[in-house]
């Protein structure tokens, strides 16, 4: 959790500041207009790396040393400057899926949130002084060359961030927390079969493939143990309609039964997910915001795949508004048409109609599982032999048919872990995790992770996770006491 308390406070309780001094430098900072971090460090009052120091021990995000940062032009471009100006953050890199990004208050969620929105990129915040970011956000964005140096950047690799952290080093290597070897102790699931779409419907909420120790012991699976699609039938067809709000999902429900097809629900980003794997929609009516996954974060994974390319998305806001949004919508993340609420019943049955018939007809499986399994197959192959590149590449693959299996998310970010991209290991391991909740490998490497990399806030949440799913009392030990030395 997020240390209490205001950074004054912190500051004297850490011997940093005395308590009268901490009273000046707040008067001072009401007359400045900044914040007190800022007027403590900036008056060389308290060592700027320790006031950095508390506040990522505060916020529980690394905090950046922006005078030493390099930052590319092509990070800057992902934000327009009066959007930086407005909201006091400044684009530091661009790292696979991920923005790295530095603000004055990194728990601005709804910042991040319609940052996110607009870049198609998953934020990843980190603290940074409040004048040092005024400063860098208005020579950053008049610098005109390809790079962004702070005065203390001579050199400096762009993209590459100086990072202060204030959170234990990872545990000691062992049997049981090593990052370097993650499957020492849990499932190692590159002996695991692969799980594939099968065109027969499964039940309406099915969860996803449990891991049990049968299957630890399973073999790859051969081309005989993929599943052979069931024959579709057509005319009645499926619509999964996700929205978070239980009174709009139920008018939507409603107001589409006279239509005829089945109507399937869920309210949550990772109970859709499972949701459009198993249950393989012809429409989805997706909300842009909800809890776990966001409503756009699912409409990529659907249009970016082969299997479930074709199926088209209707979404639907009440934050993102006007046409230019729309069209927004539609060019970055492919959603086939957009409504905004509140909406009137007979636009909504007009496009889901006007979908419906738009969608092709549903075939069978059996070559895409083939391709999944040889992708998967050959990326398993390739890690074992150490050669990420090819690894990388296969999974890559394998998940263009299969964007909802955990297996290949969790394989992903082992092969980007191993290749020193952390950001875009996170991103796969959460991923993976929003897929299966149970998968310990993944939450324990994610946990590891985010500990690495300074996010505090995040390591904590994961090694209570991990606590709870350790599947060893040894092992459940070890993290308690780790957690203990976090908290």
């Amino acid at each position: 959790m997020p240390e209490q308390g205001r950074i004054g406070d912190r500051l004297v309780t850490r011997g940093l500041l005395s308590r009268s001094l901490a009273e000046t430098i707040a008067v001072e900072t009401v007359i400045a207009n900044t914040r007190f971090g800022s007027v403590a460090a900036s008056s060389g009052r308290v060592p700027e790396a320790d006031v950095l120091r508390v506040l990522a021990h505060q916020t529980g995000v690394p905090a950046v040393d922006l005078p030493a940062v390099a930052v590319p032009r092509a990070a800057l471009d992902k934000v327009p400057h009066a959007v930086a100006k407005q909201h006091v953050v400044l684009p530091l890199a661009e790292d696979g899926d991920n923005l790295l990004l530095a603000m004055a208050n990194p728990r601005d969620q709804k910042t991040i949130d319609e940052i996110g929105f607009a870049t198609g990129l998953k934020v990843r915040p980190h603290v940074a002084l409040h004048l040092r970011l005024l400063d860098a956000i208005a020579k950053a964005y008049a610098n005109r060359s390809e790079v962004y140096e702070g005065p203390r950047a001579k050199g400096a690799k762009p993209g590459a961030l100086v990072l202060v952290v204030d959170v234990p080093a990872a545990p000691p290597v062992s049997a049981a927390l090593s990052a370097s070897d993650p499957i020492e102790f849990e499932i190692d699931l590159t002996d695991e079969p692969l799980e594939l779409v099968s065109g027969a419907s499964p039940p309406r909420h099915g969860p996803a493939t449990a891991v049990t120790a049968a299957a630890t012991a399973a073999p790859a699976p051969r081309l005989s143990d993929t599943p052979a699609a069931a024959a579709v039938t057509v005319g009645r067809k499926v619509i999964l309609v996700v929205d978070d709000e239980p009174e709009i999902q139920t008018l939507v429900v409603e107001a589409l039964k006279s239509l005829g097809h089945e109507l399937v629900a869920a309210t949550r980003g990772a109970e859709a997910l499972q949701l459009v794997k198993n249950r393989r929609p012809d429409l989805i009516i997706l909300d842009a915001m909800l809890p776990e996954v966001h409503g756009f974060e699912i409409c990529r994974k659907v249009k970016e795949s082969k299997r479930f390319g074709s199926t088209p998305v209707l979404m639907v806001s009440a934050i993102y508004r006007g046409w230019r949004i729309a069209e927004d919508i539609k060019a970055l993340y492919g959603v086939d048409s957009f409504l905004e609420k509140p909406f009137r019943i007979n636009e909504l049955r007009r496009q889901t109609e006007a979908l419906l018939a738009k969608t092709p007809l549903k075939v069978s499986d059996d070559q895409l599982n083939r391709e999944a399994v040889s992708q998967y197959d050959a990326g398993v192959k390739a890690y074992q032999a150490n050669d990420h590149a090819t690894a990388f590449k296969a999974l890559r693959a394998a998940e263009t048919i299969e964007p909802f299996s955990a297996k290949i998310q969790f394989m992903l970010g082992r092969v980007l872990e191993q290749q020193g991209r952390a950001f875009q290991a996170i991103y796969h391991y959460e991923r993976a995790i929003e897929l299966d909740q149970s998968l310990f490998a993944a939450t324990k490497n994610l946990a590891l992770l985010y500990q690495a990399k300074g996010f505090r806030n995040k390591a904590v949440e994961m090694w209570e996770r991990c606590l709870k799913a350790a599947p060893t009392a040894e092992i459940q030990e070890q993290i308690k006491q780790h957690l203990v030395s976090i908290l």
